[in-house]
């Protein structure tokens, strides 16, 4: 039935994300399908599309947040990565639409990432001014985002060596 399906699915998605921590993204991709096969679940797909791009696959990691998207609309973070992706492929005023819908749909815990790829895709795009924004945002939802910081310090001039103990 539709509960124990949904619980197999979930379970199958459990698993996959183990393996995807442990770096083992063929059989992660594997399992998150067999998670799709047993019960359509969106963070199914988004971690499908995240394994895939980690695996150089961005067209099918486009593709599964596109669907995922399909399924639950309110997903931000199926709009974050979705715009991630086309920032890889170099794609920033593709990208800006579906990430300022993610900054708007994204939980808290979601929100930095959200933030830091809209600073990305102005820095792309040549705007430091609004880049700059959009990183102390993503610093101002998560203190410690060395990325952000990073960026930060870039488009500010400040050199910053994070793994240096000087």
């Amino acid at each position: 039935g539709g509960v124990d399906d949904r619980l197999d699915a979930l379970e199958l998605l459990g698993r996959g994300f183990e393996l995807h921590m442990r770096g083992e993204l063929v059989q992660a991709v594997i399992l998150y399908s067999q998670a799709m096969d047993a019960s359509p679940l969106p963070q199914a797909l988004v971690h499908r599309a995240w394994a895939l791009a980690h695996l150089g696959d961005l067209s099918g990691a486009i593709r599964d947040c596109m669907a995922a998207i399909e399924l639950d609309p309110r997903l931000g973070m199926a709009y974050c990565d979705l715009g991630a992706y086309l920032l890889e492929l170099g794609q920033p005023d593709d990208a800006l639409p579906w990430l300022n819908v993610a900054a708007r749909a994204s939980a808290p815990v979601g929100l930095p990432v959200c933030q830091f790829n809209l600073g990305r895709a102005w820095e792309i795009k040549g705007d430091a001014r609004r880049a700059r924004h959009h990183y102390l945002m993503a610093l101002a939802v998560r203190p410690g985002y060395v990325h952000a910081a990073q960026a930060v310090a870039r488009l500010s001039g400040i050199p910053m060596d994070v793994g240096s103990n000087r």
